[in-house]
This record gives C-alpha cells, structure tokens and sequence, in this order.
C-alpha cells in the first residue's frame, strides 16, 4: 500500500498533448520514488503515455556505469523503458557539479527530441529546494530565493515538472521501504567539498520549515517581477537589427519604472550569451546611467554586452571580446557563445568564430547589400560559419549559402537552458524578439 497520495503529485494538465513521459532515474531514493510513483499514477489514471526512464552516467565515478546497468536491470524486472546515456565530453577541472547539471540537461533534451511530444520529470525533493534557498541566500541572489518551480521549460521547447517538491526525502526513503525497493547512495552526496552537502550538513527541521515559507513569498514576487516587466516590455516596443536590439528613448517617466534597470539587464545578458542575469547592484547601476540627462552618446558594458544610449534610442549588442572559435563535428550540436545553438546534421565538421571587417565586407559585397547601412561595430561580433565551400555570416544573408547542413538558432541565454515557470511571462514577452532560425 503506497504511503504517497500520487493523485496530489500529479495532474491530468500535466499530461496533456504529451505521448512520452521521460523519467530522470539515477538510481538514488528521490529518482527511484519519482519513477514508481509515476508508473503507479499513469496505471491507476489509465494514462496512455510512454513511460521512459532515462539514467545519465556522468562518467564521473567509477562506479557510475555499474550503477547506471543496476538501475536498467531493475527497470526490466519491473516493465520501464529504460536507457542509459553518458557524458562523452571532457570533464572539467572546477565548477565540476555545475557543469555536469548543465550536461545533464542537455541530453535529456535531446534525448527527448527524439520522442514525440516528450515531456521530462525529475525528482527533486522539498529538501533540495530548500538547500537552494539557502545557497542563493547566501550568495545574496533576491531572485534566485524562489529556488526551484513546479514547472520549467528546457531549451524553449521541452516541459520540465518536478512532481516531488513539496515531499521530504524521508518520506520517499518510507515509501521505498514499504516495498521493500532498494536504492543506491551516491558518495558524493556526502562530500563536505560540495557547496550543497554543507548547507545540508547545517540544515535542521525549523530552517528548512522557514526556508519553505520564504520560498513561497518569493515566488510570487518574481513572478510579479516577470508581469511588470513584461508589461515594460510592450511599452519600448523593441526591434533586433541584425544582430542589435533597438528600442527609441523613452520618456523620463518610463525610464523611472521600478522595472527599467531590470529589463536592460535582461536584454544585455541575452545580448552578452551571459548564463546568469545581473545582481541587483548592477541593476541599479543601470538603472542610474539609464536615468542620466542624455546630450550626447553614451555607453557602458554589462553580462559580455555593450549598452548605448543616446538622446534617441537605446542599442544593445555583444561585446567584441572573449568570444571563442569552435570546430563543431559531423552530428554535434554546440551552444556558442551563449548566444547560438549550432546542430550539424553534415559529414563535414564546420569552423565558428566571430565576423571580421574584411569578412564582413566581402560577404556584403557578394550579395549586393552595398546599398544597405551597417553598424560594423556590433557586427564584428556576429556569428560566422566556415568550410570548405565558404563563409555564412547569417545576421546579413538570413540563409546559410555553403553550410548547408546546419540548423542554426538563436539561443537565449541566460533562459536558453531552462527558464522557470515564474519567469514565463516575461520569457514569453521577449521570446519573438529571439526566435530566428537560420539554415
């Protein structure tokens, strides 16, 4: 008999439209609680959805690919679909669990892509949430207090729930003993090195109850925060300019919106391919260049992005600087610069670099775009494309003539890998000035 109510997990809305449900199971008690309860729902619910669970082995630890064939064992002896996918790429030498997050979320979706109509679930716990609030709280993150929502959206495209956030993990350890279901225990879930556990090791029952009601207050102030600047958004009315976002001067008493700093810090870290939005300091500093009285031309730089103000209009585009050369191979797919993600569909590996004026001159001049004005400042930032054939700089021809055999789009970081439900208003606002394809 279940100890978990799963009808209070799980919602018929969450289903809806979806044909395959990929469960993220790798193996520990919270993952394992999540794949059980989900098999049990859409069994009891009559669901007609494709259970798959899907184990990532990080190839991190020895034992990872040991634990990962322990997990599709058991899910054969219980009927769950099951794969293993693992983290080919060289690993790092800091950030270690930031980056592997990272990865981990990148193959899910593609994983996911491969199924129709897929939607991802993950068993984070009201125990991981809570270390999260107090993570941010320390870092002094005002946003980031509302740690982690219900619902998110990965890559633009994928839902991502996480059903279990209001369960402890000791609950799920109950249930999983109440069928007598094992589970493995990651080392590194106890090693005092990571941020985490030493936030877990000082975590007692009256912070974490604390840590859930402030949780709860801020959350409904960033989705307040994603409303009004939304609305702000409506307002500037912006345009992208090839690879530059534009919007006219607004009035002083647009600029002295509570929101203003906020949203040029949000068109800059997308601009800059930044993976974190401004803190508040630099959004008030924003703020404050943005409220100055305005004669001549101005400018500062933030997230990787230039600002440029001017008594008419506001520009935004990538700084010229630190922007990296990659090599991408036949069937890889990279984000570049933050700014870009690149799928090569072809046999032959293509170079990516930014745009130089003599490029950019050429290109211009073999498709007749003479008569056309060009802000070479911001466009010595672009993306350009090479092979064998040629070069693409796609901002200027909008196609892709010799690389053919990419599907280029615009990526939005720092929403590019996961955009939180309670910034969806503001994430839908912004997104058509983004949404660009090349191929």
């Amino acid at each position: 008999m279940s100890l978990i109510n799963q009808t209070s997990l799980f919602k018929k809305s969450d289903f809806a439209g979806v044909k395959t449900v990929i469960a993220a199971v790798s193996g520990g008690s919270d993952s394992l609680s999540l794949m059980l309860l989900l098999k049990d729902y859409l069994s009891r619910e009559n669901c007609a959805v494709r259970l798959v669970a899907i184990t990532v082995d990080h190839q991190l630890r020895p034992e990872s690919a040991a634990e990962a064939r322990w997990v599709a064992g058991l899910c054969q002896q219980i009927g769950v679909e099951h794969k293993i996918i693992s983290w080919r790429d060289a690993k790092p030498l800091s950030a270690v669990s930031f980056n592997a997050r990272l990865a981990r979320y990148n193959l899910l979706f593609s994983e996911a892509e491969n199924y129709d109509d897929a939607l991802i679930m993950t068993g984070h716990t009201l125990d991981d949430q809570a270390e999260t609030y107090q993570m941010r709280l320390q870092r002094g993150s005002k946003r980031g207090l509302a740690a982690m929502p219900r619902q998110s959206l990965l890559m633009g495209k994928i839902k991502l729930i996480r059903p279990l956030l209001k369960l402890r993990r000791a609950a799920l350890r109950s249930y999983l003993q109440s069928l007598d279901q094992t589970w493995l225990d990651d080392p590194s879930n106890a090693n005092p090195a990571y941020e985490r556990v030493r936030v877990r090791l000082q975590m007692d029952e009256e912070t974490l109850l604390e840590a859930e009601k402030a949780i709860e207050v801020a959350a409904k102030d960033r989705r307040k925060q994603a409303k009004e600047t939304a609305t702000l958004l409506a307002t500037l009315k912006p345009q992208r300019v090839n690879d530059v976002i534009i919007f006219h001067h607004p009035a002083p008493d647009v600029i002295s919106h509570r929101q203003f700093g906020f949203l040029l810090g949000v068109l800059a870290s997308i601009q800059g391919g930044a993976l974190y939005l401004p803190n508040d300091a630099r959004i008030k500093a924003l703020a404050l260049f943005s409220a100055r009285q305005i004669t001549e031309l101005q400018r500062t730089t933030l997230c990787g992005a230039v600002i440029e103000r001017t008594p008419k209009a506001f520009r935004i585009w990538r700084e010229n600087r630190d922007i990296p050369q990659n090599d991408i191979g036949p069937n890889r797919t990279v984000i570049w610069d933050g700014r870009f993600r690149i799928k090569n569909h072809g046999s032959e590996a293509v170079h990516a670099q930014a745009a130089s004026l003599a490029g950019l001159k050429s290109v211009i001049a073999a498709n007749g775009l003479t008569d056309k004005t060009f802000h070479f400042t911001s466009l010595q930032s672009s993306l350009v494309l090479r092979n064998h054939l040629g070069i693409d700089i796609p901002v200027l021809t909008k196609r892709l003539d010799y690389c053919k055999n990419l599907t280029v789009e615009v990526f939005m970081n720092p929403f590019g890998w996961l955009v939180s439900g309670d910034d969806f208003a503001l994430y839908n606002a912004i997104k058509p000035l983004f949404t660009i394809t090349y191929q």
